[in-house]
């Protein structure tokens, strides 16, 4: 059975540190996991494939990334629009899917 890994918290490669991030996740488990494939949820998944394009790495739009939106705001658009609401479900269910999920990105884990 192939093993799908999630790499989430991606905002885009044009930020250099981020890039790096994912390049070298993912060439260190190909090493520990011939055979898996990589869906990075991404907020510029175009611009990123352009960067990375491998036949075993898929880029997915994620629409829940944060610095688009702060919390009132983000709570205003998925009220107003519920087609936000659907779309961050769909990434839900591509992560409840995976075998694993890294959270990567760098910005992820800071204060705000």
């Amino acid at each position: 059975m192939s093993q799908n890994i999630i790499i989430s918290g991606i905002t885009s490669f044009r930020n250099h540190g981020v890039e790096a991030l994912v390049v070298s996740t993912i060439g260190q488990l190909r090493q520990l996991m011939p055979g898996a494939t990589y869906t990075v949820l991404d907020r510029e998944p175009d611009f990123d494939n352009s960067r990375l394009n491998a036949p075993d790495v898929k880029f997915i739009q994620d629409y829940t990334i944060r610095p688009l939106y702060g919390p009132r705001w983000r709570s205003f658009l998925t009220t107003t629009f519920p087609r936000l609401d659907r779309l961050a479900h769909h990434a839900a269910n591509t992560v409840r899917k995976a075998s694993c999920v890294i959270a990567s990105g760098g910005d992820v884990f800071c204060s705000e």
